[in-house]
């Protein structure tokens, strides 16, 4: 006998997460991206100050999203371009963290489907079945710092922007 199921509606999965508050760096026309090293999706902090250092207008925007069921949390690891380092040009190794593992994978995917590294890395995330990513890391002066970036779709219909002027969040949400 085979059973069918079907499937709760995409909006009914976050529905019962807590509604969090992040802000994002608003983008000046014509500014570049910062390159999306933790994925494509919507970065957030949960500091405006920080969020205003990845914008070169000075300004954040503040968001209210759902929180993610399976984010991957990245402690302490090395996030800038981290595409470039050399090691992750090596295999995957069995002491690498999901983080590195993931990276050099998306690393490998990116050259051989001619595709950007951002993309590959989202992709495998997704396959992996984490919705965001959060990250746990430090500036140079050893200060912590927190963002979030919220890769699946599902969660960043759910998000709201809480002003209507400047970036339209209609736009799917690249850093």
């Amino acid at each position: 006998m085979i059973l069918f199921f079907k499937a709760a509606p995409v909006a009914d999965r976050y529905r019962n997460q807590p509604v969090l508050t992040g802000y994002r760096g608003i983008k000046s026309p014509g500014e570049m991206s910062y390159g999306a090293t933790e994925g494509c999706g919507l970065y957030l902090t949960p500091a405006r100050d920080l969020a205003r250092q990845f914008s070169a207008t000075g300004r954040a925007a503040k968001f209210r999203y759902r929180q993610p069921i399976n984010p991957l949390i990245v402690n302490g690891e090395p996030m800038p371009l981290l595409d470039e380092l050399p090691e992750i040009k090596t295999p995957v190794s069995a002491w690498d963290t999901t983080w590195t593992a993931l990276n050099k994978q998306a690393n490998s995917f990116s050259w051989l489907n001619q595709t950007p590294v951002p993309a590959e890395l989202t992709r495998l995330l997704t396959i992996n079945g984490y919705d965001a990513v959060e990250v746990n890391g430090y500036d140079v002066n050893g200060d912590p710092l927190k963002w979030t970036v919220l890769i699946d779709p599902e969660l960043i219909a759910t998000a709201t922007r809480t002003r209507t002027s400047g970036w339209p969040y209609s736009t799917p949400g690249w850093r």
